[in-house]
């Protein structure tokens, strides 16, 4: 936890394990943007973001729009430059 989370989110999260996936994806979104590193990870602190799906509420953290979603264990997260809703097909 301390390789991938500022202290500020390591504190948020606490011991819930969803809560750290949830933070983990989020991450993960940036890095596949682009945006982040891994060997970076602790240079961002999303600890302003509830953790909350992304679906009830809308995700903005420095101008980036989170679009979120869970489906029984699996939490998915992806970043836009604009608020972005998503639409479950089939569901």
């Amino acid at each position: 936890m301390e390789l991938a989370l500022t202290p500020a989110e390591a504190k948020l999260v606490g011991d819930d394990n969803r809560g750290l996936i949830r933070q983990w994806v989020r991450k993960e979104a940036l890095v596949k943007r682009g945006e982040l590193t891994l060997d970076r990870l602790r240079e961002v602190d999303l600890s302003a973001l509830p953790l909350v799906d992304g679906l009830s509420i809308p995700l903005e953290w420095q101008g980036r729009h989170f679009v979120e979603w869970t489906a029984g264990t699996v939490i998915a997260s992806a970043v836009t430059d604009e608020p972005a809703k998503l639409r479950l097909l089939g569901g």
